[in-house]
């Protein structure tokens, strides 16, 4: 595989279209198993979600790929090198675990094929549904190295728009300095990414491209 991934880094003829290969690559499993399944629900990142959710997040991240090449051919059209991610990140130089990254979603099930994606890199996910469970987290196992949250999510039955930039605030209030991406609809990224990075957060994207290569760089 290495070599594969210098040959395509050697290759700048071949950068973007190789960029669509590799994710097309990744997303083949989840794809085959929503083709040959003969029941309502596939098994995605250990979790069951219904073929019908799995069939809409994979034509998001189809559509978001495209978009994405597209603004990377325009960017650079001739000597771009194609950002990959089938190597894990190095092991923490503390006691050598894998990385691990803490995840707030109240609904988890809707970033199933993009948590699948970045358990194959060898980082684990600890998943959270608010904002309580992910500071009791953090206070008792602060070792993370990257935190991911929803924007809106419902809490103790409430919805709340903003739960993503409150719990920022408390975790940078606490002395948290983890990096902290949110990940959520695209409404809701353009509007809050500004408001994210003000409170010391990486911003905010509804781009799972634009989502692994934040772990890319952050997730050490």
């Amino acid at each position: 595989m290495m070599e594969v991934v210098e040959l395509i880094k050697a290759s700048t003829q071949l950068a973007w279209p190789a960029i669509l290969a590799v994710f097309l690559w990744k997303l083949y499993p989840v794809l085959k198993g929503i083709i040959t399944s003969r029941s309502f629900s596939v098994k995605i990142a250990g979790m069951e979600v219904s073929v019908q959710d799995a069939t809409e997040q994979f034509q998001t991240q189809i559509a978001d790929l495209q978009k994405q090449v597209l603004l990377l051919r325009s960017a650079h059209p001739t000597n771009g090198a194609a950002p990959t991610f089938d190597s894990p990140p190095a092991a923490s130089a503390v006691g050598q675990h894998s990385p691990r990254i803490l995840w707030v979603d109240d609904k988890p099930a809707g970033n199933a094929l993009e948590m699948g994606q970045i358990k194959e890199l060898g980082i684990d996910i600890t998943e959270a549904a608010s904002t309580e469970d992910a500071l009791a987290i953090l206070n008792s196992a602060p070792s993370f190295n990257g935190v991911i949250s929803d924007m809106g999510r419902r809490e103790q039955g409430v919805y709340h728009a903003q739960a993503g930039l409150v719990f920022l605030n408390a975790l940078r209030r606490a002395g948290h300095t983890v990096p902290f991406l949110v990940y959520s609809s695209q409404r809701n990224a353009a509007r809050n990414n500004e408001e994210v990075k003000a409170a010391g957060g990486d911003g905010a994207t509804a781009s799972a491209v634009e989502l692994l290569e934040w772990i890319a760089r952050k997730v050490k």
